[in-house]
């Protein structure tokens, strides 16, 4: 369920979902420097592989000036404000956050990467 959109200053856009893991535990994923078209709203359940946004233009106000790009994360637990606009300024402690990778399972050629191998 998306739980935040808003816009962030030089964040952009900012959309934060609430999903359900199979084993019905809650996990937060946002998706932040979202540019002016998002395509979602709160409340609203989606599915995976939506289409959440647009990513914000290069060297725009919502990329903080720099190249286009996305700042993904993931963290245990229900949606909470206070955890949902990012870790902060650079160098700032990541803990509580998950590492997206491990929720997924890339494959090479048929055979499943193993996780310590893309960290």
């Amino acid at each position: 369920m998306v739980r935040l959109v808003e816009s962030a200053g030089d964040f952009g856009g900012l959309v934060v979902v609430e999903c359900l893991t199979k084993d019905r535990k809650k996990i937060c994923a946002l998706s932040g420097h979202l540019g002016m078209w998002v395509f979602v709203k709160p409340g609203e359940t989606v599915e995976k592989s939506r289409l959440l946004g647009q990513i914000g233009l290069s060297f725009s106000p919502e990329n903080g000036g720099h190249g286009a790009h996305d700042h993904f994360g993931m963290f245990e637990g229900a949606y909470a404000r206070g955890r949902c606009v990012g870790r902060g300024r650079a160098g700032l402690s990541t803990a509580g956050w998950l590492v997206p990778a491990d929720f997924l399972t890339p494959r090479v050629e048929g055979k499943r990467i193993p996780p310590d191998s893309y960290r």
